[in-house]
């Protein structure tokens, strides 16, 4: 029987006035279900005969388990049962357990806060966005003072810790002063381990909350009177600043933000404290802990290995440093917005942080000392090459560095009429240059051809002359040596 029956059935009696019999007949129906139907005040569907449970034959024994063990999982329970013969599916098992475990909401109180005593912080993630060719999820930091709520807002591209500790450093500095506590939601950047109330924290957190004065509470899990203040925000932020807005990028959805933090969100009417929290932190500020002189250096800090192609590598992107450092360990830090490398103390590359994927990033200072380097090595080897010759070329080469600017390209020359005419016949040909002082590959190249010129034209025959009564041809003999001086210079230093 169904509702629209049970309904009709008692209008034609109860109204009408029809007889049950008649009432049976008009539907064709069996008139104990006319009876059925007058009985029921209110309609209630017919269960069906039950169908005996798997379960049941372990009921008992679940009842005696959960009096010992109140909280125990449905898998616990299942495996107890099963050691007593269950053979069923653990669905079975986590619908009886919901029917027999008492359900009750549990109330929170509210909490309160004095002025500076504390801040709630959360992350929120908000949306995807295009950053540097890569499509990144974008996350919202809000921190929120608990007596005025006053909120701090902040976007970025990571949850790392030092991108955590970098927005807390903002916050403080947004606020003027630090808060005597900073509570946390329990991410895995801040809690480490955590069983019951005993809390291990990150120790760089420790640090700085040191530094700055602030105790680090982690909230209770699974109690939402604890964080109500920071999230209420969080959904704030999404509902007001969001819900119906545009972007055409990170930087403009950034500047957006502090538009909205410091017009909107910072001069409403809060709807729990009844004012303005720009107007309440006025009173709050004085209770805040004074900044430290230096801020904290949040920055992330790692020892790298640099490659041959002299780059460090970073959140899967890669950065150039000096090529000297080359297959060293170096130590890189890193911010929210930059990338640096130091050897040491000592600063040897400064980037903007990337946050694509892949990504080349190289300082055109470098390309330019690897070619200097490069420069220096080739002119190296040049010179032991040069050396190498002989005692005459050492010492040619002294004067060669000394009288020439370009010094490189004229061994290379030099060289290379080694490998032409010979080792020996360029060391004569350095040495007679010494003599003369003449530094160059051109004075060099010039007595190696007039000596093979002369050797060419072999030893000279004597002249027949016809007689001739005037003709006086003695001529004092004169040493073969002086037409071997390399050719005369013009002002400019090149050969005529």
């Amino acid at each position: 029987m169904d509702p629209a029956l049970w309904a009709e059935i008692r209008r034609l009696h109860d109204r009408k006035g029809w007889p049950k019999k008649a009432i049976a007949r008009h539907f064709g129906i069996d008139p104990k279900t006319v009876r059925r139907a007058l009985a029921m005040e209110h309609y209630s569907p017919r269960k069906p005969p039950g169908r005996g449970s798997i379960l049941d034959p372990f009921k008992p024994l679940i009842r005696e388990i959960l009096q010992k063990y109140p909280h125990l999982s449905a898998v616990r329970v299942r495996e107890e049962i099963g050691a007593s013969g269950y053979q069923g599916q653990i669905t079975v098992v986590r619908d009886y357990l919901r029917e027999i475990r008492p359900r009750f909401k549990e109330a929170f109180a509210k909490l309160q806060f004095r002025p500076g005593e504390a801040m709630q912080v959360d992350w929120t993630p908000v949306m995807t966005l295009p950053v540097d060719g890569t499509i990144r999820k974008v996350s919202a930091f809000l921190g929120t003072l608990c007596w005025s709520r006053l909120t701090y807002l902040e976007f970025t591209l990571s949850e790392r810790l030092e991108i955590l500790l970098e927005c807390l450093k903002h916050a403080f500095e947004f606020f003027g002063g630090v808060p005597g506590e900073v509570w946390f939601d329990n991410p895995k950047t801040v809690v480490v381990a955590r069983v019951g109330g005993a809390i291990r924290f990150h120790p760089r957190l420790l640090d700085f909350a040191a530094f700055y004065g602030f105790r680090p509470v982690a909230c209770t899990p699974r109690r939402p009177n604890e964080k109500g203040i920071v999230e209420s925000g969080c959904g704030y932020l999404k509902r007001n600043f969001l819900a119906g807005r545009t972007f055409r990028g990170f930087e403009d959805l950034r500047c957006q933000g502090i538009h909205w933090r410091d017009e909107v969100a910072n001069r409403r009417i809060h709807r729990t404290t009844g004012r303005r929290p720009l107007e309440m932190f006025a009173e709050e500020k004085p209770h805040l802990l004074p900044l430290p002189a230096k801020p904290y250096d949040t920055r992330a800090v790692e020892s790298v290995k640099a490659t041959a192609q002299f780059r460090v590598l970073f959140e899967g992107n890669s950065y150039s440093v000096p090529p000297r450092f080359a297959g060293q360990v170096i130590t890189l830090k890193a911010s929210m917005t930059e990338l640096w490398v130091y050897n040491g103390q000592e600063e040897v590359a400064r980037h903007r942080r990337s946050y694509g994927r892949k990504k080349d990033i190289v300082d055109p200072a470098h390309l330019r000392e690897l070619a200097e380097l490069k420069r220096r090595v080739h002119r190296s080897a040049l010179e032991e090459r040069f050396r190498a010759l002989g005692p005459e070329g050492a010492k040619y080469l002294e004067g060669l560095v000394a009288q020439r600017i370009n010094a490189p390209s004229h061994m290379e020359k030099i060289l290379r009429l080694a490998d032409q005419y010979g080792q020996i016949e360029v060391l004569g040909a350095l040495d007679r240059a010494l003599q003369y002082g003449a530094f160059g590959f051109e004075y060099v190249q010039n007595i190696l051809f007039e000596r093979r010129r002369r050797r060419a034209q072999g030893p000279q025959l004597p002249l027949a002359l016809p007689e001739h009564p005037d003709a006086n041809l003695d001529c004092p003999p004169r040493d073969p040596a002086e037409y071997e001086s390399p050719l005369e210079e013009d002002s400019h230093g090149e050969p005529t």
